[in-house]
């Protein structure tokens, strides 16, 4: 378990005890100290089932050529869409929804790349259960 610095009060470790026990897998806490103010930042997860990621990918993708759109597994979506792929957050079409284990997340990986779609299979840790897919532009990599 994650310990809060030292300087930080009793209370506050407690409550980060507590919330650490009793937090589900999809739910992300941070505890900041911000002027002797604890800060406490949630961000929820939604964890989808095989069949419900590629229904929502599916959905978004449409009935264009799967040709066009790249598809990848990746642990940290910042560093490999934004960073690696080039994505424009703004601009570019993509999507991305995160699975219940990495095995799950390379079988949705692999139908789609069996669909046609653009990518390569293998790599990455145990850590790497979000599937994403954008559509390639001339200045995504591919």
């Amino acid at each position: 378990m994650e310990r809060i610095p030292s300087k930080s009060s009793a209370k506050v470790q407690k409550a980060f005890e507590i919330l650490a026990v009793l937090t589900p897998i999809n739910l992300i806490i941070t505890f900041v100290l911000i002027k002797q103010k604890l800060v406490i930042i949630i961000k929820f997860i939604k964890i989808m089932n095989k069949q419900d990621i590629i229904k929502d990918i599916e959905e978004y993708v449409g009935k264009s050529n799967y040709s066009g759109w790249y598809v990848g597994i990746t642990n940290d979506i910042d560093r490999r869409l934004f960073g690696e792929h080039n994505v424009d957050r703004e601009k570019d079409y993509w999507i991305y929804r995160t699975a219940n284990s990495k095995a799950i997340a390379q079988e949705i990986e692999e139908y789609f790349l069996d669909k046609g779609m653009d990518g390569d299979t293998g790599g990455g840790s145990d850590d790497t259960t979000k599937v994403y897919v954008y559509k390639k532009n001339w200045h995504t990599n591919p």
